[in-house]
């Protein structure tokens, strides 16, 4: 009777042991899909590649999916969470959060300190484009997941080219085929332009025979003709080209954030 007891409390131990490292398991720190929209083992995925650029870079990256940003646009929503969920590294507390707003179909990144520099308007755009791509994909199911695994891969990849010596940056472009290519071309076009101006060169002008100081200019005289004045007015440049996003802006916890988003 006792061992039956015994072995029942041992059973009903160990299933709670595997039910709490389930639990352990989904729990992320820079991963936050209340949506639901990964599985434990892309979440452990996920955490790991961040992970890994937050000890190389000194730079956090968060992913948030949601469907209740709490009234506020995706943009504030994005920058509070970053700024009171305690993210960012170093003084300047650098790093990027992608916001996933379900309800709205809307994806938003909000930056801050070094990421204000490594992420600019351009750079933002060409991510925001390249997200809202893989999330507007309703066939593949797993496109949530690769977009965001590809998005990290390339906060990663724009880390690494921010904070590289001049001396590493010689050693990239060494690597990379198209330094020799290019430079083919240069070379191939400088002495194209080289050897057609050897030839055919001109010796005889209208000066070969004429003697020395043979032709002197006695008199000069100017005539004024007309004046011609051309005028174009200079229109100012609209500063709002359109895009979502642009420039840098305060959050409410006074912070200064970049960033941008798009619909999927």
């Amino acid at each position: 009777m006792y061992k039956k007891q015994l072995l029942l409390i041992l059973l009903c131990f160990t299933v709670f042991l595997g039910f709490s490292s389930c639990l352990l398991a989904m729990e992320t720190t820079h991963v936050k899909d209340q949506l639901g929209f990964f599985t434990a083992k892309e979440l452990q995925n996920l955490e790991a590649m961040i992970e890994e650029v937050r000890s190389d870079y000194n730079f956090d990256t968060v992913i948030v999916t949601i469907d209740d940003t709490q009234g506020k646009s995706s943009r504030d929503f994005a920058d509070d969470y970053f700024d009171y969920g305690g993210y960012g590294i170093g003084e300047e507390r650098s790093g990027i959060l992608l916001l996933i707003n379900g309800k709205e179909r809307e994806v938003w990144l909000s930056t801050r300190g070094k990421g204000l520099d490594f992420f600019p308007q351009n750079e933002i755009d060409t991510q925001v484009e390249k997200l809202v791509s893989y999330l507007g994909d309703s066939e593949d199911e797993n496109a949530r997941y690769n977009g965001c695994k590809n998005f990290i891969e390339n906060v990663k990849s724009i880390c690494r080219r921010n904070t590289l010596s001049y001396g590493g940056k010689v050693l990239v472009l060494l690597k990379s085929p198209f330094t020799y290519i290019i430079a083919f071309i240069v070379a191939f076009i400088v002495t194209l332009v080289k050897t057609l101006g050897s030839k055919g060169c001109v010796t005889v002008n209208h000066l070969t025979y004429e003697e020395d100081k043979g032709l002197k200019l006695t008199h000069r005289k100017d005539n004024y003709l007309r004046e011609h004045t051309t005028r174009i007015k200079l229109e100012k440049q609209d500063k709002n080209n359109g895009s979502s996003g642009g420039g840098t802006h305060r959050s409410s916890s006074g912070a200064t954030h970049g960033g941008g988003g798009g619909k999927f």
